[in-house]
């Protein structure tokens, strides 16, 4: 007959080989990047939106970061025909650490006047730490989702 000492030995070691593989897979997780792109109403002019590129999640950096912009779309905040590609952050990020953000001022209403040009297409390439793996991710960036929304400022 089997020892209930074994029974209990084999579950055990079966419930330890579960929680291993738990934490190692929660501690990627909690180290992988996520980079965002969205649009954000500035912090100071009321009804102008910045485009925000945050590496919002996980304690770990992004690598070599890369931005592919579908078109060449131009960058309201500046009135030569200065385009968003030829901002700086587009030409690529070595090291992206965690908690960090990029903004720009995107544009006001002016850009709602421009509808054929939305959506904007954004692809982001990163590397992570971890075997160096390249994640893409594929934003569409389109203000008319934010067309007659109301902001309420905090005093």
């Amino acid at each position: 007959m089997i020892d209930f000492n074994i029974i209990l030995a084999i579950i055990n070691t079966i419930m330890t080989a579960f929680w291993i593989r738990e934490s190692v897979l929660l501690r990627k997780v909690e180290s992988d990047p996520k980079i965002l792109i969205f649009l954000e109403e500035n912090r100071i002019h009321r009804g102008v939106y910045d485009l925000v590129i945050k590496n919002i999640i996980g304690r770990g950096s992004a690598y070599d970061v890369k931005f592919n912009l579908g078109k060449k779309f131009l960058n309201y905040s500046n009135p030569e025909n200065y385009h968003l590609s030829d901002l700086g952050v587009f030409s690529g990020i070595r090291i992206f650490p965690p908690g960090k953000e990029f903004r720009t001022i995107f544009g006001g209403q002016e850009i709602l006047n421009n509808k054929d040009e939305f959506p904007l297409e954004i692809d982001v390439f990163y590397k992570t730490r971890q075997k160096g793996k390249t994640h893409q991710r594929k934003f569409s960036i389109d203000p008319m989702e934010y067309w007659g929304l109301t902001y309420f400022l905090k005093d």
